[in-house]
């Protein structure tokens, strides 16, 4: 009886868990609105411009110029991050309960990214310190500390 109670109980807790889950995506949407409402068109993209690694001597280095890495975000949730060798494609969540920027990637360099090969992975959760018209500033456990990532808005690629 006991253990029937506590495997409801949990069944429950799920639940929760899973309609608490809805909502932040919901909200995402309508952040994602909020933030992007000034926007002519329904993609902001970012270029990494340096990252503070505490394993590198505690200094934030530059991105490389030759070879520049881009994320882009769209108003509909989807996610393009890339630069000359590397494509990755996926969905962005924001929740605004803690403050997070999640990833979910589908697709890295051609290839289909499923819970079932890749479990752990497919999703990658950043802090998000900043994001505003001028800088999104992400943080993510690093080797020996929190990286500290650093974009800038850009209007384009070179390639395009």
């Amino acid at each position: 009886m006991r253990f029937l109670f506590l495997s409801v109980f949990s069944l429950l807790l799920m639940a929760q868990a899973c309609q608490d889950q809805a909502g932040s995506a919901l909200r995402r949407s309508d952040i994602a609105r909020s933030w992007m409402k000034d926007r002519p068109d329904s993609v902001v993209m970012w270029m990494r411009h340096s990252t503070f690694d505490p394993y590198e001597k505690g200094h934030a280095y530059p991105a490389d110029e030759g070879n520049p890495e881009y994320l882009e975000l769209a108003q509909n949730g989807i996610f393009h991050e890339h630069d000359s060798v590397n494509q990755s494609f996926g969905q962005w969540f924001i929740n605004s309960v803690d403050s997070s920027l999640s990833l979910r990637y589908e697709i890295r360099n051609g290839q289909l990214i499923t819970p079932d090969v890749a479990p752990r992975s497919g999703r990658h959760v950043y802090v998000l310190r900043k994001m505003s018209s001028d800088s999104l500033i992400l943080e993510t456990q690093g080797r020996h500390g929190m990286l500290v990532i650093t974009y800038v808005p850009v209007n384009h690629t070179p390639s395009e």
